[in-house]
């Protein structure tokens, strides 16, 4: 093994590591075009929604509740029908659409909240594409940097797809982006609903449309932002066992925002064995940046 100093080390993960926080911001602006799009997009058929069914007072609950005519329940089902057809290739997708549906009355509220949840099933969809090919840039990048002097290490696309789907406490990012367009779902009907009872007007409830989606857009730029950094320390942890290491060193980001856990697991020296994100590996928390090292004497270090 060609040995490097520690400092080598702090160095190449700092490098990484401020690479990584350029290419995270390029990224934020492609997850905020996806939410505006697909807001607006929401909105639209809100709009469109009030102007078949309201009046200048709005509309109740109890209205938008109605049993729908027997011509809106027939684009109903064939909505119903094309949404479910063109979600066959995303199991996800369809058992989400199956599930919400199974027992509708199909009323006109239950067409709106058709319309939005495919919306947003469609959304998933692009993110997760997106997600998993900004995170395998991640990690490839991470395994180039990371250099032992040799190519003994193999990187094909099956191992990183291994990689970045790698399971924490039963979850990957795919199933974490599902949680953040569940909970979204769950909220758009609630604000459907809170502002039918109060019989608010279409810009009132667009107004709180978008809100909700602003708030979920954050949670995903949170959620790209721990990825990446568990993607990195993970290609790490697999190039150091590589090139037969069995133990790191924690090295936390310290700044006036490190948090007091990161704080407390500096410079602590693990085994890779035991290596477990959210334990004694990063991220430790949400939006974490701390990194592994090499042990210094196990590299040989002076």
């Amino acid at each position: 093994m060609q040995k490097k100093t520690s400092e080598y080390w702090v160095k190449r993960m700092d490098d990484i590591f401020s690479y990584l926080d350029e290419k995270d911001l390029d990224f934020f602006y492609e997850i905020q075009d996806v939410y505006q799009r697909y807001s607006k997009q929401i909105q639209k058929e809100l709009f469109a929604f009030y102007q078949q069914y309201a009046d200048e007072q709005g509309i109740s609950l109890t209205d938008a509740k109605a049993k729908l005519s027997k011509e809106d329940f027939s684009d109903y089902a064939r909505l119903a029908n094309e949404y479910r057809e063109a979600a066959k290739k995303d199991p996800e997708a369809l058992k989400r659409l199956d599930d919400r549906y199974r027992a509708s009355k199909a009323n006109r509220l239950e067409a709106l909240n058709l319309e939005m949840d495919y919306a947003l099933l469609q959304m998933n969809g692009q993110l997760q594409v997106s997600f998993e090919r900004y995170l395998k840039g991640v990690a490839k990048h991470v395994y180039r940097k990371i250099n032992f002097g040799n190519t003994s290490g193999t990187f094909d696309e099956k191992a990183v797809r291994t990689l970045i789907n790698m399971k924490i406490d039963g979850e990957n990012f795919s199933t974490r982006i599902w949680g953040n367009t569940d909970r979204l779902s769950e909220k758009l009907k609630e604000t459907l609903m809170d502002g039918f009872i109060r019989g608010s007007s279409s810009a009132e409830m667009a107004r709180e449309l978008r809100k909700a989606f602003n708030v979920t857009r954050a949670q995903a730029e949170t959620l790209l932002r721990s990825e990446s950094t568990l993607v990195a320390n993970l290609t790490a942890a697999k190039r150091y066992m590589e090139e037969g290491l069995t133990k790191y060193q924690y090295l936390a980001y310290i700044d006036g925002k490190t948090t007091e856990i990161c704080k407390r697991l500096n410079k602590k020296v693990f085994l890779l064995k035991d290596y477990k994100p959210g334990t004694n590996a990063p991220p430790m928390h949400a939006n974490c940046r701390s990194a592994i090292v090499p042990d210094d004497e196990e590299i040989g270090a002076v």
